[in-house]
């Protein structure tokens, strides 16, 4: 099983190094690109921001952990799982948990924004969260649900999950692992509101990925959240409107 195979301290801190390093130059040529574009266009300056750091931290993660396979010997299908005897069960598994860690993460986030309410802080929600609920154009839309339903929950899962779990795995006993990869996994976010959800989040793909040994399971859990998300910010309005009109009738 992938989980049991050990990786290389060294290797294991050049990636991440690596990772950090892209992302932070995202972030820099996407700031560099917002002086440049005209400043009464607010949300196409957020959007190409989303692209330029989405595309610089996923994309230096699979080149780099296509480094870190080869540097162990170790095909991408291992890696993620996709084949072998008991599939299918760890899939259902992954769907059972993707719905419970989506009601749980809701209610989680409620409560977080209650919190700092009572603080006296302003519960504010992701940058790309705002991005969506702004977005009208289609071709915006498809970019937003392709980052968020296919390349987030591949990369990350294998990023945080593949990787910085089960690197802290073999290296410290009891729950280090869990917590230390799902307090990361939240703070790479940056965000207060969804500090704690994200936590809770984290900890449940670790969870899914150590049960079932199969890296896809988590990456299908977490997609299902994302999808869930992504269709409630994106179709809020007719969903509204609809359950509406599903009242009246009744």
């Amino acid at each position: 099983m992938m989980l049991d195979r050990p990786w290389k301290p060294d290797a294991v801190l050049r990636m991440l190094a690596g990772v950090m390093l892209g992302w932070s130059l995202g972030i820099l040529v996407g700031a560099v690109l917002g002086q440049w574009l005209h400043p009464e266009a607010p949300h196409t300056i957020r959007f190409y921001h989303f692209v330029i750091t989405t595309v610089s931290l996923h994309g230096v993660t699979l080149v780099l952990a296509h480094q870190l396979l080869r540097q162990h010997q170790v095909c991408w299908r291992d890696l993620i799982g996709w084949a072998g005897p008991g599939l299918g069960r760890a899939l259902g598994l992954a769907l059972a948990a993707g719905l419970f860690m989506t009601l749980g993460a809701l209610l989680l986030n409620k409560g977080s924004a209650w919190v700092l309410e009572q603080v006296r802080l302003e519960p504010t929600e992701q940058p790309t969260v705002k991005l969506l609920q702004l977005t009208v154009g289609w071709g915006q839309r498809l970019a937003f649900g392709l980052g968020a339903i296919v390349l987030a929950p591949v990369v990350e899962e294998i990023l945080f999950r593949g990787v910085v779990f089960g690197f802290l795995r073999q290296v410290f006993r009891g729950s280090v692992a869990y917590w230390a990869s799902a307090l990361a996994f939240a703070a790479i976010h940056m965000n207060l509101l969804t500090f704690v959800p994200l936590v809770f989040i984290g900890l449940v793909l670790a969870w899914v990925y150590e049960r079932t040994g199969r890296l896809v399971a988590a990456m299908l859990t977490h997609a299902l959240f994302n999808a869930v998300n992504f269709t409630l910010l994106s179709f809020q309005h007719e969903l509204t409107q609809w359950l509406e009109l599903w009242r009246d009738r009744i």
